[in-house]
């Protein structure tokens, strides 16, 4: 999340591999970003952003608010920074 938040910025691959990673710190299942999408949708306080990005990811028009992005970034790095410490 770190790599995406430094180096990605505000795109639909930083909300959806976000999406992705966060649902596999939370239930041990790795697929798909749209199918990570799917799951973090209704768990995340602005599902608005994780449409935009599923919408920009079929080539529709969106917007990706910066600040909503990095938001979420942050929370899915928190959640990954747990998960690691659980596992240890």
């Amino acid at each position: 999340m770190r790599w995406h938040r430094d180096h990605e910025g505000t795109t639909l691959y930083s909300v959806l591999n976000g999406s992705r990673a966060w649902r596999f710190a939370a239930e041990d299942a790795l697929g798909s970003k749209l199918e990570g999408a799917a799951w973090a949708r209704p768990r995340w306080a602005n599902p608005g952003l994780i449409d935009s990005a599923v919408a920009l990811r079929h080539g529709q028009h969106a917007d990706l608010p910066a600040p909503q992005v990095d938001e979420l970034l942050e929370y899915v790095e928190g959640v990954l920074s747990n998960a690691l410490e659980e596992r240890r």
